[in-house]
């Protein structure tokens, strides 16, 4: 039996403004943005704060829905590490960021908890604040799961 097709989408929304972000979303056809953030309170963005996230994306994208994932987000002392707060010690590169949020990943097997005929059937899109991809575990944890599931595609809005 042929594994459905999935393709996953990612957003961050820092330098981005309410209709540029929320449009993407539309434009995609958005069936649920999976928010991989570990605080969704965040003061970055107002729009993209967990509680009026929800409410925004029923308003202005019709069917979306909006799910907090933090077994998604990096751990805090983690990203802590990663942005160098704390003892100067334990700092690191994207480098050794990137391999323990994998590993952290990994360990928890958390792709094989998912239902990929779920997320083949929706579009669904991983949040997070980073403007770009480049350095933001929403692109590790899309490629985690592009390996998994042979033939998913990654889309970076």
């Amino acid at each position: 039996m042929t594994e459905p097709a999935v393709r996953i989408y990612t957003i961050g929304f820092t330098q981005k403004n309410a209709a540029r972000f929320f449009g993407l979303l539309r434009e995609h056809g958005i069936t649920k943005v999976l928010d991989t953030r570990r605080r969704p309170g965040s003061q970055l963005s107002r729009f993209a704060h967990g509680d009026d996230l929800a409410w925004l994306l029923a308003e202005l994208v019709p069917g979306c829905e909006y799910e907090h994932r933090p077994d998604m987000a990096p751990a805090a002392e983690l990203l802590d590490r990663y942005r160098g707060r704390g003892p100067k010690s334990q700092h690191i590169t994207w480098r050794g960021y990137a391999g323990l949020y994998l590993k952290n990943l990994r360990d928890r097997n958390l792709i094989a908890g998912e239902d990929r005929a779920e997320w083949a059937a929706g579009r669904y899109c991983l949040l997070c604040s980073e403007h770009e991809p480049d350095n933001c575990h929403r692109r590790l944890l899309a490629n985690e799961i592009r390996k998994e599931w042979s033939g998913t595609k990654v889309v970076h809005l």
